[in-house]
């Protein structure tokens, strides 16, 4: 564990060192990634599937915020189908300004979302990302990753309605609109996930916000568990076709991932809880602190050390002269006491001390004043000279 902690402080040392590099190249791997995933599945226009416009896309979204990738992946995309057909490219165009509309009015820090979830659809695993969603961004993020599952599977109706809208040329437009949205409605897996989603990550969200121990970690469990069985009874509602086995492998991949990221962002250590209460003038606070997990870099490979005994003189170390003089006074102060004491006088036993100092003196210039009228008065101090209330010696024995 000490060494997975070192790295990931490491990590995060190098990240926040070198950010000003590190973001332009994740975002141009990114953008590789998601164009290149582009033209692969579809291909339509030869004139940008190739890696020079490729790469000269990605290195123009490399200094450009995540949303603009979304929005040249979009422009791609819509290039595409309208060298297919220019039918599904309106189709398409409206489908992805409704979408975008959503996705920036509930959600608009999730483009990775949006990008991450047609590709991990495109290899069979659409169900690593609802978990890791749950436990960092909350319920709205149920929007961007279902605008991310209906663009997915709106590519792969596409595909599947090519050869079929080729073969359709010599009809009317109305009827190829038909045949494209009807295409669309017909995908009961695509309802299937985005229900699915949504339900887990709000029930992965409200079990990680409670403040019970381990709670990110049930709330991964419970996502998985969720997942599963969300999926499976929505598919018997709607009677889709889902891959069981896809299922399980996406599901487990899902709560795996979502371990790392509580690593990195919730590693906490809950044998050192702490509970605090305090009070002001209008509340009452209940405080629970759960310190975070960290080690410095060169502690990782201190091997245990050998338990010392203090009482043996050949193991002490040589003091200084300070340290010298603040064991004489603790040796002191002991012998006063009665037992030693790792401290020396506190600041508040130094008040105390000082009010008797006051106290006494106080005292002492009273009996003093009553000495004086007593010499005066040639008579001795008698109890009429001591106040009944205060017990203090009355300072005009004259009167």
């Amino acid at each position: 564990m000490k060494d997975l902690l070192v790295l990931r402080n490491k990590l995060y040392n190098f990240v926040g060192k070198y950010e000003v590099y590190v973001k332009p190249v994740c975002k141009l791997i990114l953008a590789l990634v998601v164009f290149s995933v582009i033209n692969g599945s579809l291909g339509y226009m030869e004139k940008i599937d190739s890696f020079a416009i490729v790469m000269i896309a990605a290195l123009l979204c490399s200094f450009m915020p995540l949303g603009f990738i979304t929005f040249l992946a979009a422009v791609f995309l819509v290039l595409h189908l309208y060298a297919l057909s220019l039918e599904v490219a309106i189709v398409g165009g409206v489908l992805f300004l409704i979408l975008f509309l959503l996705y920036f009015r509930l959600s608009p820090k999730d483009s990775l979302t949006v990008l991450g979830t047609p590709i991990l659809s495109a290899i069979g695993i659409p169900y690593v990302l609802p978990i890791s969603l749950g436990l960092v961004s909350g319920p709205a993020s149920a929007a961007s990753i279902g605008c991310g599952v209906i663009i997915s599977h709106f590519l792969e109706r596409v595909k599947e309605m090519a050869p079929g809208l080729m073969a359709m040329s010599s009809e009317d437009m109305s009827a190829r609109l038909r045949y494209i949205i009807d295409g669309i409605l017909e995908d009961k897996t695509m309802i299937v996930l985005i229900v699915a989603f949504a339900i887990t990550i709000i029930v992965v969200y409200i079990i990680s916000q409670f403040s019970f121990n381990y709670s990110w970690t049930i709330a991964i469990g419970a996502g998985g568990l969720v997942q599963l069985m969300s999926v499976l009874i929505v598919q018997a509602f709607v009677d889709a076709n889902i891959s069981v086995g896809g299922l399980l492998i996406g599901t487990i991949l899902g709560i795996l991932v979502g371990l790392v990221v509580e690593f990195f962002k919730y590693n906490v250590d809950y044998k050192r809880t702490e509970k605090v209460h305090f009070e002001d003038d209008e509340y009452h606070y209940y405080v629970k602190a759960i310190p975070k997990r960290g080690v410095v870099a060169g502690q990782k490979n201190q091997s245990k050390r050998r338990p010392v005994n203090r009482n043996n003189s050949n193991n002490r170390r040589p003091q200084t002269s300070s340290q010298n003089m603040y064991s004489q006074s603790q040796n002191v102060y002991s012998q006063n006491d009665g037992y030693a004491q790792s401290d020396a006088y506190s600041q508040s036993d130094m008040y105390a001390q000082n009010d008797v100092y006051a106290q006494a003196d106080y005292v002492q210039d009273d009996y003093q004043q009553a000495m004086y009228n007593q010499r005066v008065n040639n008579r001795p101090i008698g109890a009429e000279d001591i106040d009944e209330n205060s017990g203090e010696f009355i300072r005009s024995l004259d009167e």
